[in-house]
Order: C-alpha cells, then structure tokens, then sequence
C-alpha cells in the first residue's frame, strides 16, 4: 500500500510540474509565441536527425489557455524569431529541448543567451543589427552555427566539440575562440578588427594544423594584426584522456608520504611508440599529460640518473577511447648510494647601464643525492660598481665579494639570492661606457667530495649597455666560445616585463629548439621566478606561466625562466648556435625577442701579422706591459675556454694590465688598432 501510495505522489509531482505555466516575463517575446500556428512556422516539433529539421509545425499553446505549461515548451525543438520588434529573448532556455534556433532581422536585440539550451545543434543567428552578445558556452552538441552580418565583437565554441561549420563573416570581432578538438569550417570574412583567434594546434589531417590553417587564411583576407594561438587554455579542446601525478623525493628511504618534499623539475618522458613529448613537473612536483586513446608510456628521466632510484623506472598507461578518461600515476625517487654534486649560475635579472643599479640573481641547485650545507659566494670588479642590497643579507660582505651561507639545501632543490650593484658613469673613476665587460664570479661549497666540481664555479662576463629590451634572451656563456665547449651545457635566461596597463593573467615562454644544434634530450629546467609547467612537443618548448596575474605599469612586473641544455656534439667547429623566444601575453600579438647566437670559433694568436706587438713579461704573476707601434684602442680578456671576461676601451700605443686579481692559467688578449687586431696568448703564474 506505501508502494502504491508513493507512486501516486510521484505521479502527481510530475503531472503537476508538466502542468506549471512558464513565467516568460517580456510579454512581447511571450505573445509572439503564442500567436506562432504551422503558417508561420515559427514553432517546431519532433525532429529529422538526418536532415537536422523539424518533423512538423503547429502551435506551441496547445491547449489554447493564452499561457505556455511546461509540457508545451519541452515538446518544442525549432524556433524561428523573424522581423520582430523585441528587445530581450532572455527567456529562450525555458525551451529546454530546442535543437534548433533562427534569430533573423531583429534590429533591437543587442544580446542573445543560449546558456543552457544544451540540446541545441542548429544555429542562425544573422542580419540583427544591433546584436553584439551571443553566448553559446556549454553548447556541447551545436554543429551547424550561422551567424553573420551582426555586430558581434567576441564568439566562442571552445565548448563546441561537435561543430562542424562556423560561418561569422561581416560582424565586428574583435576575438574568437575555436579551441574545442574540432577541424570546422570556419569563415571570418570582413572582420577586419579581428586582434585574436584560439584554435586547436595539432594536425587537421592535411599535414596542417587548425592554428596554421587559420593564418594562412587570415593572410589571403589581408588581416596582419591577428595573434594565433592555442593558449587562451592550457588542456586540448574537445574530450581528451589527463594522466597526471605527483614526484616526491623520498630521502629516509621509508616510502614516498606527505612529509617527503616535491621533487620539481623533474623530466618526464612520454611516448606511445609513434609520437613522444615531455613535460616537466612545478614547484609542487605535480606533472600532468593530455592525450587520445592509445597505450602510452611514461618514463622519468634525471639529469644524473645513477644518482636515485625512480619507483616506476617506468609505467605504461592505456585509454580504449579518448571520452575525457583520468589515471594518476605518481612517482617516488630515493638514493642510490652517496653522491654529493652541487651547481651555481648567476644571470642578470636587469642589464648593466652606466650610472644605474643592475640586478643580479645567484641561482644554486642540488644535483646530488645528499642534503648539503655550504656557502654561496659572488665576486665582481668593485672599482667598477658598488654593492647596495640583497634579498637575503650576505653572511660576508667584503670589498668585492659577497658570499651567503645556506643549510640543508635538499637533493633537486635550487633556490636563488638576488642583489643589486650600482654600476659606474662614464665620469666616474674607473670610468664604465657602453660595451665595457663586468666579470663576475659565482662559487658554491663544499668542494670537497663534489661529484662534478667544474660547475660548483661560473663565469659570468656582463656587456654594459645604454638601452635593453625588458623581453629578452641570452646565452650566460656569452656569444663566443671555443670549439673544446662543443657538446657541453649552455645557459639560457629568458626575462619578460608586462609593460601593459592591466596585470597578465597567462604568459607563455614558447622557443623552438634546432635539434641540428642542440641536444632536446638534455634539456632541463634550473629556475623560473613563478610556478611553471613546462612542455616539449617535437621541438617547441613551452614555459607556461598559467594565473601568474604579472603586474603591469606603472610598476611593470617582472619574471623570468633560466634552462640549460647541450649544444649538439656534430655542431662543427666553425658553426653557431642560436636560441630566440617568443613571449605571449594572453590574448596579445607574441613579443619577439632578439637572437641568442653563441659562436665556436678558435682564438686566433698572429690576426693581423702587420701589427707589431711586443708583451712583457710572460708569463707573469701581476703585471704585464703591452706596446704596439698603432694605437690600441680596445682590449679584450678570453679565458681558455674563449669566454670573454673584460673589455677595456682605451687610446695608447702603450697599455698596463694589472693580473694579479686573476687566477693562474691561460689567457688571450685581443688588442684592436685602427688597422685590424692581433690575440696574445698569455700564462697568469
């Protein structure tokens, strides 16, 4: 009997929800509905899944009470609003099973909602001369939009995974957003102030990606001023598999747990045996891929990988179909035996200028497998600028040298110090102008026991400029070396400035790398000055800096992200490599930065034979005399290694260099004269 009388009640509810008026508050858009019968057909029933039509037309009050019930507007699935006089059609997603929408001449209707109309699949929306808005987030199942000759200045279907033609010519787009896993038919006719498309960047099947196709088309419409890109959003568009997951640095050895620390920057290889890419994790150790459907293997790959054991060396991971499926596979890295190897680089965080403050940043890295403590320490010319402040107050602060001590700096972790030099003017004594070099010299200890002691010590050679870029890149190595370095690690600093007057929400750092010239396999992420995920698809490098919310003027916020990778060992002798970036700021054309170009060249001792030179003494322990029967009018100091280390403009034929600030070892002196130049080679005892 409490069946029966239960099913009663439900029975009841239902009938007396289907029997509930619908509150359509614009009396105009409800009347128009209300006099709709199968002569205008305005009104539409049933639907043809073939032709994508209406079965029938008729009245939608059916039971002629001047009021529409719920159950007469869920049987409707067409609506065709033509040449009307209406001002909202807010009231549209009470028809919750509409498949299909005309909106067509109405020249009062500035907006148009569709939000929740999500059975929608047919849209014309066209000739409405005032409309601006049309929402058509959460349309899953739309396939057919027609919505041209409006005044619309942003679309977007990233939600459209079913659309199969977009045709939005003659509007006023300013935006428009295509990201959704679909290859559409998509015309952006007479839309000249059209500044921004997001589309899909993977292939359409044609050996062309929807982001390359829709440039070449914005180029025969004549439209230059349009940003492409895929990154108004960081996952693909339509359905897509996510395996994601978590590093943890294991140290005790007792199973990875919450207490562990994160393991950042760790490289994770992924290949389904045909395509591969990689990805790197972030602050917090968390990595995440997006894929089809398909059996994918998944491998962590550690800079020293002797060093730790990784639990799983490695996984495979299968999706049957790509219906937005997830796995999570985490992994845990322990010790293998003892192995202490620290790394130190220093990068400019602002250029040199004469008379200005430069910043500086100390980054300093565990390679090892062993929490170390030490000391972090810089030297620079201090006749040529002068300390003011740090971000961590130097343990020593001597004439020259500042040096930090650190604890307990945990394996895979870097952390940074950065500081600021007040740089001479050109009237100061010594005097620093344009082109001069300011040497620095980085250090991290201990020393003793380092597994790789060359990199606990980095060179850095700074060019003083008289104006910069504040989006640039460069080699810290510096733009010449010598042919023994080829095959080793370069450097890479990447630093952009929002300049604009609203904070940048996303900035993307996107490089391509030459595999001619670099090893890709070597690549590794050092430090970033904000959370990153970084990723590597075929030889495009992304840094992905995603609600980084960057400052814009007047304080003009500021990052950067330092990488390191090897030059390719078949780069020959007399070759080059060259690295540039280009740097998206959310919807904004990318700003390009200049060319990295670092040159393998042999430092050559007899130049110009002409040139008569005579250097005294030399080998020496502190001073050395030059005299040259042309007036030098520069020096330039190389190490062995053909790094440049000081550039000294001078106007003599006799010229004094005090080295006894200088390590011993071997040098190169490159003197220039009105009548070409001529390198020494120089012992420093």
């Amino acid at each position: 009997m409490k069946k029966i009388y239960t099913t009663l009640v439900l029975l009841c509810a239902v009938a007396f929800a289907n029997g509930q008026i619908v509150n359509i508050p614009d009396v105009n858009f409800k009347a128009y509905l209300i006099a709709a019968d199968s002569n205008t057909l305005s009104v539409g029933f049933g639907w043809d899944d073939v032709n994508y039509l209406p079965t029938s037309y008729g009245v939608v009050d059916a039971n002629n009470d001047g009021e529409i019930q719920v159950s007469e507007a869920i049987a409707v699935t067409h609506i065709y609003i033509h040449n009307t006089n209406l001002i909202s059609l807010n009231d549209l997603n009470i028809f919750t099973n509409l498949k299909s929408i005309k909106i067509q001449n109405n020249n009062q209707i500035t907006s148009v909602d569709l939000f929740g109309l999500f059975e929608l699949q047919i849209l014309n929306c066209n000739y409405n001369s005032q409309l601006t808005t049309l929402n058509t987030i959460g349309l899953i199942k739309l396939r057919e939009v027609n919505c041209t000759n409006n005044i619309i200045t942003s679309l977007d279907f990233n939600d459209c995974s079913d659309i199969i033609t977009i045709n939005c010519d003659t509007n006023n787009l300013n935006s428009l957003f295509v990201k959704n896993g679909r290859n559409e038919i998509l015309y952006i006719n007479n839309n000249p102030n059209i500044h921004y498309i997001c589309a899909d960047s993977y292939s359409n099947g044609l050996g062309i990606s929807e982001m390359e196709s829709i440039i070449n088309n914005l180029t025969t419409l004549g439209y230059n001023n349009c940003s492409v890109s895929d990154y108004c959003s960081f996952t693909p568009g339509g359905n897509y598999n996510t395996i994601s997951g978590n590093a943890l640095y294991d140290n005790e050895t007792n199973g990875c747990d919450t207490n562990d620390a994160p393991f950042e920057f760790l490289r994770v290889n992924m290949t389904d045996g045909t395509n591969s890419g990689s990805t790197f994790t972030n602050f917090e150790g968390d990595y995440a891929f997006f894929m089809n459907n398909g059996t994918f293997t998944l491998t962590p790959q550690l800079e020293n990988p002797t060093y730790f054991n990784v639990s799983p060396v490695t996984t495979q991971i299968a999706f049957a179909n790509n219906n937005n499926n997830t796995a999570s596979q985490d992994f845990c890295i322990t010790p293998n035996g003892t192995h202490n190897d620290l790394e130190v680089v220093l990068a400019q965080v602002t250029p040199a200028r004469p008379g200005f403050d430069a910043e500086y940043r100390l980054v300093y890295k565990n390679k090892g497998n062993q929490p170390l403590s030490g000391a972090v320490s810089v030297t620079f010319d201090d006749a040529k600028s002068d300390f003011v402040s740090a971000s961590i107050t130097p343990t020593s602060n001597a004439t020259g040298s500042l040096s930090w001590n650190y604890s307990n700096l945990l394996p895979f972790e870097n952390r940074s110090i950065a500081f600021t030099l007040n740089v001479n003017t050109p009237t100061e004594t010594p005097a620093v102008n344009n082109g001069d070099i300011l040497a620095f010299n980085a250090q991290i200890t201990p020393l003793t026991g380092d597994e790789v002691p060359a990199d606990n010590v980095f060179v850095y050679n700074q060019t003083v400029v008289g104006s910069f870029d504040p989006n640039d890149i460069y080699c810290l190595e510096g733009s010449s070396l010598d042919p023994s370095m080829i095959g080793n690690y370069l450097h890479y600093n990447v630093r952009f400035e929002n300049t604009g007057t609203a904070a940048a929400e996303n900035i993307v750092v996107a490089t391509t790398i030459n595999p001619a010239e670099y090893d890709l396999s070597s690549l590794q992420v050092m430090n970033a000055s904000h959370n990153v995920y970084t990723r590597l698809n075929g030889n495009l490098v992304e840094f992905i800096f995603e609600n980084i919310q960057l400052a814009g003027s007047p304080s003009g916020g500021h990052g950067h992200v330092l990488f390191k990778m090897k030059s390719n060992p078949n780069v020959q002798t007399t070759g080059h490599v060259t690295s540039n970036a280009n740097i998206f700021f959310d919807y904004n054309f990318p700003i390009e930065t200049n060319d990295a170009t670092t040159v393998f060249e042999t430092l050559r001792t007899n130049d110009n034979d002409a040139i008569t030179v005579q250097i005294y003494p030399n080998p020496t322990k502190d001073q050395l005399h030059i005299q040259s029967q042309e007036a030098i009018k520069k020096l330039d100091w190389y190490d062995i290694g053909g790094r440049i280390l000081e550039s000294i403009s001078v106007d003599a034929k006799e010229v004094h260099q005090d080295l006894s600030q200088r390590a011993s070892g071997i040098y190169f002196v490159k003197l220039k004269t009105e009548k070409g130049s001529k390198t020494l080679k120089i012992i420093k005892e």
